[in-house]
């Protein structure tokens, strides 16, 4: 099963806001494949712009950047949607607030930005579900 969830929070759609839009591999948290969906066309009541923008992530990216809106999380749960989010959140902030020291910027490397991904993507089901249910207060099962 997939789940996909759509957060409005104003650091979230920062990365979306810029006129290059990107979520800069600053740290590990930025270990997601990201998509960006650059096309607006205001409130999305009809299925064609629905799939249209259901196509846009593709394949391998669980994280949609909107313009000019918000962010979409992609995942098998629920659990791993805010996992993804929880994370995603921290990242933009870390962006933000590096980006706004106005000082140059340390990447992290395509290569380790990749290896880091592969990591994510092995590790990340079980502590993701672990996440999600210490957060409602109850045990993962």
């Amino acid at each position: 099963m997939r789940c996909a969830l759509i957060f409005l929070l104003i650091l979230l759609a920062f990365p979306a806001l810029a006129q290059q839009p990107s979520c800069a591999p600053l740290d590990q948290a930025e270990a997601y494949k990201v998509a960006y969906d650059d096309l607006y066309n205001c409130l999305v009541f009809d299925d064609a712009e629905g799939d249209r923008m259901a196509g846009v992530p593709g394949p391998e990216a669980c994280v949609l950047f909107l313009a000019h809106h918000g962010v979409i999380v992609i995942g098998r749960t629920v659990g791993e949607c805010f996992h993804r989010f929880y994370f995603l959140e921290r990242a933009c902030m870390v962006q933000f607030i590096a980006m706004s020291s106005g000082r140059p910027l340390r990447l992290v490397s395509d290569k380790d930005a990749e290896k880091a991904v592969r990591e994510f993507d092995r590790r990340d089901a079980h502590a993701a579900e672990s996440h999600f249910a210490a957060l409602r207060g109850s045990p993962p099962q």
